[in-house]
């Protein structure tokens, strides 16, 4: 019950309460549970009734935003959640310029099952785990490991 928690606090403290809707939790508890599962009744009618506390709430999608209003009683504003107009992903020169930076430190083992790490130190500056630079073109190596970075649930649009 984090909502009532939090309604709880903001009361003791005299802050606004603030709810930033990216789903609900009795959906996902019930994926587990079943939809008609009492754990699940109970935290819909929690989730429901001290979202409606709120002071303000925000929601990634029209469809929740309607959700919300219709069924719910809360006024929400939408905030799509994605990455802003200036990201965009990097150039095959700045991801060899990175990986040249980083050196040997996204290539040693984390241990002994790890199958993917470089054993040595890359000798050759014009090269790296992942790219190479050959007559002063970058590529990609086709034998690249994989890098996976996520920071948040941004799409790519």
């Amino acid at each position: 019950p984090t909502l009532a928690a939090v309604k709880l606090v903001s009361w003791l403290r005299g802050a606004k309460f603030i709810v930033d809707w990216h789903n609900f939790g009795y959906t996902l508890l019930g994926l587990s549970h079943g939809r008609s599962h009492v754990i699940v009744k109970v935290y819909f009618w929690f989730e429901k009734h001290f979202g409606r506390m709120a002071d303000g709430a925000f929601c990634v999608t029209k469809a929740m935003q309607h959700e919300l209003a219709q069924n719910w009683g809360i006024k929400a504003t939408v905030l799509y959640d994605h990455s802003p107009e200036f990201f965009r992903p990097a150039s095959l020169t700045e991801k060899h310029e990175l990986f040249c930076r980083l050196g040997g430190s996204i290539c040693g083992a984390i241990g002994s099952a790890d199958c993917i790490s470089v054993e040595k130190e890359v000798e050759d500056k014009n090269t790296t785990v992942l790219t190479g630079k050959i007559d002063g073109g970058v590529s990609l190596k086709p034998n690249r490991p994989a890098l996976v970075v996520s920071s948040t649930s941004w799409d790519t649009r």
